[in-house]
């Protein structure tokens, strides 16, 4: 994996000169007092890119506030003024050692000359928020160094509403961490609690990320593997990018992960489509005379792309109204209707993808079902004509007939019905169909939504 390095700041706005070389030092050593304290900090690493820049420097902002904390007790003070060097003035008792962190609102506690600090699992994205910054000392000169490595993604599109990223099983990302600070004043992880296996990005404000760069700040480590989930605004698509090579996460680094919603960068993918609300237009809404029937392709669109189903039925001699459609009662609602043995609901198909999960839910086909029993099962194919028997269907490997519940209630969902699928092709249709019908001969099923899973074909 390619890794790009970027110089870190302080993202709160702190600060610091872009000469860690020429760390502030107090002229004469002063003695330890009780009361007001006046501390000068400087950010003693080179920085990332910050918002406030003034040539190579990272400026402190003034009002920017850090928490300063000594063993029996710990405060907050503000910058006194905009700089690369800035004043905090604090209330604190005589110590042998003062602690402070950047930015005051990270949960932070000391014992017995122990620091732990809180790193997030859950974030915004925001650098300013996230990258943690440490400083110790025995006067009164803080020098700030970077507690967390950090990642940096790229979102192209406008509708993504929470980024969930992971490592290995078992790797910690987040939690509550214990420091050891060495000599020249650099934090590193002894141990952590509360630990969290991911770290979930959303929004600061409003519904979605804007297109743009974000960051999020993780425990230092290598991880075994990488893999981030995207879910958009309307909470049906969902897109996944992943990679089995080792990632390290430098402290005081920046990795580039790139754009993670380019196009293909997905190595799974999975969409749900809902059939509880109106019908969308194109889609047939009423059974049809079998001489009426005919095949058709319908669209649905999903976060601006148009998905095709094939709706499918092989010639019959069936004389009773039949079909897959979009079907409405006043007792159940909208849900899609297989109306029919042998009627066939195309899955879209995506170019350079194959399908490898189907999971169904079903809503109440009618009124006459209370012991209706359908069973449904993934087609590899739709025929032209019915085949003479189900067992001369081409069924996919691990579509097979599941029986579905009979009776549902009103307003109840039966499910889920999970299809795990193996030996599918790439940029193929596969087929939702009624494979059998116990106890009565109507050949129906309703389905209240499925959730359909991807995974990109190896170039």
């Amino acid at each position: 994996m390619k890794k790009i390095v970027y110089i870190l700041s302080v993202a709160l706005a702190a600060a610091a000169c872009s000469k860690p070389e020429s760390p502030v030092t107090n002229p004469e050593p002063q003695e330890p007092v009780t009361g007001k304290v006046e501390f000068t900090a400087v950010f003693g690493e080179a920085p990332v890119v910050k918002s406030e820049l003034s040539g190579e420097s990272v400026l402190w902002k003034a009002g920017d506030e850090i928490s300063i904390l000594w063993d029996g007790g710990n405060t907050t003070a503000q910058a006194d003024a905009a700089g690369a060097q800035a004043n905090f003035s604090a209330s604190v008792d005589d110590a042998s050692e003062y602690f402070a962190v950047y930015p005051s609102k990270a949960s932070v506690s000391l014992s017995k000359g122990a620091l732990t600090v809180g790193i997030p699992a859950e974030q915004n994205g925001a650098f300013e928020d996230v990258n943690i910054a440490i400083a110790k000392t025995t006067e009164r000169s803080l020098v700030f160094k970077n507690l967390c490595a950090l990642g940096k993604i790229t979102l192209s599109r406008n509708d993504i509403a929470k980024i969930e990223f992971k490592g290995g099983e078992g790797q910690s990302l987040a939690g509550d961490v214990t420091l050891s600070i060495n000599g020249e004043g650099v934090p590193s992880v002894i141990s952590t609690a509360s630990a969290a296996e991911s770290i979930v990005l959303t929004p600061a404000s409003g519904d979605a990320f804007a297109a743009g760069s974000y960051y999020f700040a993780a425990i230092p480590g290598t991880l075994n593997k990488v893999e981030f989930t995207l879910t958009t605004v309307s909470g049906n698509t969902i897109l996944g990018k992943a990679s089995a090579n080792p990632a390290e996460l430098l402290r005081s680094k920046a990795l580039n992960f790139g754009t993670l919603d380019a196009e293909g960068a997905a190595t799974t993918m999975t969409l749900t489509f809902d059939f509880q609300g109106d019908a969308l237009e194109g889609w047939p809404t009423a059974a049809q005379a079998a001489n009426t029937l005919e095949s058709k392709t319908v669209t649905y669109p999903l976060d601006g792309t148009d998905y095709e189903f094939k709706l499918h039925f092989p010639q019959t001699s069936d004389t009773k109204p039949r079909g897959v459609y979009w079907g409405y009662s006043d007792s159940y609602g909208n849900r899609l209707l297989l109306n029919g043995k042998f009627k066939y609901a195309g899955i879209p198909a995506i170019s350079g993808y194959k399908l490898v999960k189907v999971i169904l839910w079903q809503k109440r086909q009618g009124n006459d079902d209370k012991e209706d029993v359908p069973a449904v099962a993934i087609s590899a194919e739709a025929p032209a004509t019915n085949p003479s028997s189900t067992a001369s269907m081409n069924l996919v490997s691990g579509g097979d007939r599941l029986t579905w519940k009979a009776g549902l209630g009103k307003n109840e969902i039966g499910g889920p019905y999970t299809y795990n699928l193996s030996g599918t092709e790439e940029g193929t249709n596969y087929y939702i169909v009624i494979y059998n019908v116990s106890k009565t001969p109507s050949y129906v099923a309703g389905i209240a939504k499925m959730e359909v899973t991807y995974e990109k074909v190896s170039e």
